[in-house]
């Protein structure tokens, strides 16, 4: 009996060893399986992960490149409007000149005293020059009520006024009038034509000093200097050789200025003599509108000789 009791527990004891060992070949075997399992799926997503990015980029590199040539067709699209625009742009630059400046200086016919307006000549010339050029020229002016030459001069050393003149491509001068008053007030009682011819000499040095003052800051700029007319008679009509002193101060101006380029002398005196219609102001010594129309026409008339001289003169240079 215990023979065969100690067979059979060896014999169960490697029936469970042989077990153990077929339980562990088979665990093996199925790890091994399963790793490789495990593996192949792992290069499949890997694999599959690769082909997303290369679609992706793909996709990318088309979404780019199509954003590519929509830029570059923007850019064209956009560089032609840019051309076109420029090209309209130097067309309205050739069609419309460029800013003209006038300065104003002197007294207070050049301020327009008497225009209900407030233009003045000066502003009205602007207007006819305005219709003229297609473009609103610049006006600045400096122009004084009651100034004389002597003030006049102090005016032109100001340093706003200076950089003015440097862009100016007009000057419009009224003076004279308040020089001759003076020699009235100075001597009301006592008044002779030798006073006027005294004080003419020195209104003359002043008024080469105003030109070299203008000239030195505005050497290309047109000066139009607008001579004296005569209100006075309204008051003085008993003083016979007064009208021989305006024609005197007058003739002194257009000597001085004609010793300048660019100088425009623009007589106004036959004007309130040859109209019957009412030309002065309420004060009877201002123009009123009426006036400085006149004056204004006179002074644009000049402008328009002037510049028709210059045109011929550069036609008859390229010829």
């Amino acid at each position: 009996m215990k023979v065969r009791l100690q067979k059979f527990i060896i014999g169960l004891f490697i029936l469970i060893v042989c077990s153990i060992i077929l339980l562990t070949y088979f665990q093996v075997q199925e790890g091994k399986r399963l790793n490789e399992m495990l593996l192949k799926d792992t290069i499949i997503n890997q694999e599959m992960l690769l082909n997303e990015e290369t679609v992706y980029e793909q996709t990318d590199n088309s979404d780019k490149k199509t954003l590519t040539e929509e830029l570059k067709a923007e850019n064209q699209k956009n560089e032609k409007k840019d051309k076109q625009t420029e090209t309209k742009e130097e067309v309205a630059a050739a069609a419309v000149p460029s800013d003209i400046t006038i300065v104003g200086l002197g007294d207070s016919l050049t301020k327009g005293v008497g225009d209900r307006n407030k233009q003045g000549y000066i502003g009205m010339v602007k207007d006819k020059l305005t219709e003229k050029l297609g473009n609103e020229p610049i006006l600045k002016n400096y122009a004084v009520n009651g100034n004389r030459t002597d003030q006049l001069i102090k005016v032109l050393r100001k340093d706003e006024v200076k950089e003015s003149l440097q862009e100016a491509d007009y000057v419009f001068i009224t003076i004279g009038g308040n020089d001759i008053l003076k020699v009235f007030k100075s001597h009301f009682l006592d008044l002779d034509v030798g006073l006027f011819q005294t004080e003419n000499k020195d209104y003359e040095r002043r008024l080469h000093v105003i030109m070299r003052l203008i000239q030195e800051e505005a050497p290309n700029a047109q000066i139009y200097f607008t001579g004296l007319f005569n209100p006075f008679f309204q008051y003085f009509r008993d003083i016979v050789e007064f009208e021989e002193v305006l024609q005197e101060w007058n003739e002194s101006s257009q000597i001085v200025l004609g010793e300048y380029e660019n100088t425009h002398f623009v007589s106004i005196s036959s004007l309130f003599e040859t109209y019957d219609e009412q030309l002065l102001y309420k004060d009877n010594f201002h123009p009123n509108e009426r006036g400085y129309e006149l004056i204004a026409n006179a002074v644009y008339q000049q402008i328009m000789i002037n510049e028709g001289k210059s045109e011929k003169s550069e036609k008859e240079l390229k010829e």
